[in-house]
């Protein structure tokens, strides 16, 4: 999230305290409920503990995909046995990154460079040094992009789950339960905009500053099976100017290539897809890149574009 790349040509994200995007005198007080129509009650997540899946700080791209690539295994391994299980319960799932670089000129784009800022609520993780607390109320901190993955539950079509390894809205202390409810997270990621429904949020922090860094924001949704195919990364936007990274990698090599589980889902004989953009060993700038996809041919790489605004009425479409 936080990339040496990104960086490179602006200022290290940084968190925001409230009092930098709140009316003065008004950032310590509760933001007020926002009054409207009662709203549905909502799903209750699968029990999905953090400790089952690979997670590594900074690299929430990798830990996105590790998840998929698990719940996917598990898919067929349950459809295999005829058992089902954790994977069973979901029936779509998706990468979601949250950008607001955008280069309108695709062959233009270089590994590791681009610009971007997104503003999120208490999304820091389980680092308490990068905590931001205010008379022991939380409050934002800005990244230069995020990923989290996105999940149907298969009972019920009208109810999607985020898995986000590093927010702490999950309701739980210790952050150990995975899993909150699409509505949930937006509402309080995003708790100065209604994303799900898109109205804004009466508080008495005044969120102009933050709904207008957000308006550049849109979000890259991936399916799973398309993310595990082409995506790769080298990590190299985790890397200093001499080399060195700016946090510890993952155990696990770089993702490079296709997955393993990819292969169980092609068709028997099927040839592993040609790689998009073979030059570069790390695609990462062709996910946050949310510039308006013209070439349609590239959804079937990078997935599709959702404006904000838009990203309700996705929801209501994929639970058709």
């Amino acid at each position: 999230n936080m990339s040496a790349a990104a960086t490179a040509e602006q200022p290290k994200p940084t968190e925001v305290p409230v009092a930098t995007v709140a009316t003065e005198g008004a950032a310590t007080e509760t933001p007020v409920e926002a009054k409207g129509p009662a709203r549905k009650k909502l799903a209750v997540p699968p029990v999905m503990p953090k400790a089952d899946f690979n997670y590594t700080y900074c690299y929430c791209e990798e830990n996105v995909y590790k998840l998929l690539e698990k719940l996917t295994l598990m898919q067929i391994l349950e459809k295999a046995k005829g058992v089902p299980g954790l994977g069973s319960k979901f029936d779509k799932m998706y990468a979601m990154f949250l950008s607001s670089f955008t280069l309108a000129d695709r062959t233009h784009e270089k590994q590791n460079e681009w610009a971007s800022v997104v503003p999120l609520r208490i999304s820091a993780g389980d680092r308490s040094d990068l905590m931001c607390t205010m008379g022991g109320k939380d409050c934002f901190v800005t990244w230069d992009y995020h990923a989290v993955a996105l999940l149907r539950s298969s009972s019920d079509k009208s109810a999607w789950f985020v898995a986000d390894f590093d927010t702490r809205h999950q309701g739980r202390p210790d952050n150990s339960c995975l899993l909150i409810t699409a509505e949930e997270y937006f509402g309080r990621t995003f708790s100065f905009l209604d994303v799900m429904n898109f109205r804004p949020i009466p508080t008495r922090m005044n969120p102009k500053k933050l709904a207008s860094t957000f308006q550049s924001v849109r979000a890259r949704l991936v399916p799973s099976e398309t993310f595990l195919t082409y995506f790769r990364t080298d990590r190299s936007h985790m890397k200093d100017k001499k080399g060195n990274f700016e946090s510890a990698p993952p155990a696990y090599p770089a993702i490079d290539g296709p997955s393993a589980i990819t292969t169980k889902l092609r068709p028997a004989g099927a040839e592993a897809p040609a790689p998009y953009k073979p030059q570069f060993k790390n695609l990462l700038t062709c996910y946050l890149n949310v510039s308006e996809q013209k070439d349609e041919s590239l959804a079937q790489y990078l997935g599709e574009i959702v404006e904000i605004p838009n990203l309700g009425q996705w929801f209501a479409d994929q639970s058709q």
